[in-house]
Order: structure tokens, then C-alpha cells, then sequence
């Protein structure tokens, strides 16, 4: 490096790209080492930094621009809600000429779906989240995704009212799944019983007051 070379401050405990840690002195070398991890192809952070549903999603966005966001199961991870694992990080772009081809890192095109901030990253709106989801998880599991977002999140009929005036892909799928859709579910395992008809029609998490005890309890 030349006496009049400058360099760029990066913070290595968030996600960094190649081009950004060559412009601040760090080389080809030090970057394969023990120092820091590739969270992605391009993308990097320090070795020691935990490596969390949001900071994937903050590297899976760093390489578009502000008007991407997290999507499909990167949102649902953003969210917490119980999704099946996906090797992939979703990122949804509003044009077709923002779209970028990275390994590891899917991206669609919507030019008018609704994001919010979650944990300081872009996400999909939990409705858009639902019905993103609603293209790829079969119908159990999507249940199981509508369940916990009702039980702490969104009220039913907020979900309901959005996904009847959704169209395009995953709106009818959405509109299937929350036919099956409950609040007052505690767990995933509660929704998976309920879908394989352990407890049809049943009344889920009556208050009880049994009458060895006389407290009330939860069945």
C-alpha cells in the first residue's frame, strides 16, 4: 500500500462485503482466516459475532439497495415464527432490474408489497410474510405459521381481511390455510394435532376450574 492509499472504516461485527474489506486494508488473506466467518459468497463478519436469524438477513440484503427487504423464511425467521429450516436467505426486490444473482440468496420481484423494521432490518409485513410463505409450505405447516402469528402478533381478522383482498401468488393458498387457521394455540405441536384430526372440533385452551383443586386450569 502506497503512502497516499486510503483506507475505509468498516465494523467487522456487522455483515461486510469483499470489495468493502479490501477497501479498508483487509486482505484476501486475513479474510480467509481464522478471523472472521463468510455468513454468504461475498459476505463476512467478524469470527466471534453470533450468528443470528437477523444478522443472515442483514447479509442477505447488503448487497441491494434500500428498498430490498427480508422476505418469505428470512422474514419469517426476522419474525420468529416457526418455519421449516431453508438452506436459502429471501430477499424481494421492487423491480425486475434490481434483481442480483448471489449463492445462497433467492430474490423475488414486488412492487407493492408492505415492509416493516424488525430487530433494524427491512422485513415483509407479517400479512405479506403469510402469503409469501403460502407459496412454497405445504398447508400444515402454513397453518402452523398462521396459529402463532394469531396467538401473538395479529388478530385473525386483520389476516383474514388482507388475504381476501390479496391476489397473485400464494393468495389463495393463504385463503385455504387460514380456513384452518385458530387463535389461543400455544404451540406448534398443538396445530399440527389439530390438523391431523387429534382434537376436531375441539374447544382449544378452555379455562377450567377443576374440582379436586379448585384453581382454574388451561385445557
Amino acid at each position: 500500500m502506497t503512502a497516499t492509499a486510503r483506507t475505509t472504516e468498516i465494523d467487522v461485527r456487522q455483515p461486510f462485503t469483499r470489495e468493502q474489506a479490501l477497501a479498508a486494508g483487509i486482505t484476501p488473506r486475513q479474510l480467509r482466516s481464522q478471523r472472521y466467518r463468510r455468513l454468504l459468497t461475498g459476505i463476512y463478519v467478524a469470527a466471534d459475532v453470533e450468528v443470528t436469524p437477523a444478522l443472515l438477513a442483514r447479509a442477505a440484503l447488503l448487497p441491494f439497495g434500500d428498498a430490498a427487504r427480508g422476505s418469505h423464511s428470512t422474514a419469517a425467521r426476522a419474525w420468529r415464527l416457526p418455519v421449516p429450516i431453508d438452506p436459502d436467505e429471501h430477499v424481494t426486490v421492487p423491480t425486475a432490474a434490481a434483481r442480483r444473482s448471489r449463492a445462497g440468496v433467492r430474490c423475488h420481484v414486488d412492487p407493492s408489497g408492505r415492509s416493516v423494521i424488525v430487530d433494524g432490518i427491512r422485513v415483509s409485513a407479517l400479512p405479506e410474510t403469510f402469503i409469501e410463505l403460502a407459496q412454497k409450505l405445504p398447508l400444515v405447516d402454513l397453518v402452523v405459521v398462521g396459529d402463532a402469528m394469531v396467538r401473538r402478533m395479529i388478530g385473525l381478522d386483520e389476516l383474514r381481511q388482507h388475504c381476501a383482498e390479496a391476489c397473485g401468488p400464494g393468495a389463495a393458498q393463504a385463503r385455504a390455510a387460514l380456513a384452518f387457521v385458530r387463535s389461543r394455540v400455544d404451540s406448534p405441536m398443538e396445530s399440527r394435532l389439530r390438523m391431523a384430526g387429534a382434537l376436531p372440533g375441539a374447544r382449544l385452551n378452555v379455562i377450567a376450574h377443576l374440582r379436586d383443586s379448585g384453581r382454574p386450569e388451561r385445557c
